[in-house]
């Protein structure tokens, strides 16, 4: 046996050993830097935060960050309904009952303005049409019964009726807008009162809002108005979108107005009240044009 050959491999062995063993400690000593300075990254990004008044958001479970992703995409890839589902809808208070609104109306009346001021507390002087329909939501306290509203805001043209029509059926609350500065749109409440009639619940409620009330030209008389609407059992408000007249107006009363139909658990048989066809509407320009509603 070679003694020599013995010693040079373990003098070998123990140089790969050392050196193995250097290779660890530097890998220990890169990993505990780079966790100090993400740890000290953090602590700074913490700090900023905290400096400027924002906190981190807090956790969310597994299966419900993953609900919120799940609407997210869908939102993404459902054309104009945006997304509108916030983490904090989640852990919203229980509501006691849930409602869906339509606006109906003709084209550039401002029905897409009247909505965004009531749920967004906005208005935007130039909004693009509405293509086909869009919706919000809103939870509100009437009468203390807390509602939380789904409202659907339609497009005005009638290309788009075959798609607006379908969301009449399920809707307890009908908002129709005319625009007060153009007599052609009050018109039209009567084609409008047909599909009202023809698609949607015999129990929904109507309100007849004339917007654009803030202008100085106006053309439609709020008085001829107001009776037509009052003796069919229709809501009446002339509203501003704009100034925000009347706008929250419409809605609490238009809800309040729904939840006196709603039939106690004590009424046994509940009284359906059954619409009739409204009358002619008459015109207040000089040629006093007539259109029939049915």
């Amino acid at each position: 046996m070679d003694f020599r050959s013995t010693a040079a491999m373990a003098e070998i062995t123990a140089q790969i050993g050392q050196n193995l063993h250097d290779v660890n400690q530097n890998d220990t000593r890169q990993q505990t830097k780079r966790q100090k300075h993400l740890s000290r990254k953090q602590k700074d990004e913490t700090e900023q935060l905290q400096n400027t008044g924002v906190s981190y958001p807090p956790r969310l479970p597994r299966h419900i960050e993953i609900q919120v992703r799940n609407r997210q995409s869908q939102a993404k890839t459902s054309g104009s309904v945006a997304d509108r589902c916030p983490r904090q809808n989640f852990f919203s208070p229980s509501v006691d009952y849930k409602m869906q609104m339509v606006i109906i109306g003709d084209r550039h009346v401002g029905k897409t303005c009247f909505l965004e001021r009531y749920t967004d507390h906005r208005f935007q002087q130039e909004s693009k049409s509405t293509v086909g329909i869009d919706f919000r939501m809103k939870t509100v306290t009437v009468a203390g019964q807390r509602v939380r509203l789904q409202i659907w805001d339609t497009a005005g043209q009638e290309r788009f009726n075959s798609i607006t029509t379908a969301y009449y059926r399920n809707a307890r609350g009908i908002i129709l807008i005319y625009d007060v500065t153009n007599p052609e749109t009050y018109l039209n409440i009567s084609k409008w009162l047909d599909l009202v009639h023809e698609y949607a619940r015999n129990d929904a409620e109507v309100a007849i809002v004339g917007n654009k009330a803030d202008l100085p030209d106006v053309q439609v008389n709020p008085l001829k108005a107001r009776n037509f609407a009052e003796k069919w059992g229709y809501l009446f408000y002339e509203t501003s979108a704009k100034e925000s007249l009347n706008v929250e107006t419409v809605f609490v009363n238009l809800v309040y107005k729904i939840l006196k139909q709603i039939p106690q658990p004590h009424e046994r048989n509940p009284r359906v009240r059954r619409r009739e066809n409204p009358v002619t509407l008459e015109d207040d320009t000089e040629q006093n044009q007539r259109s029939k509603c049915c």
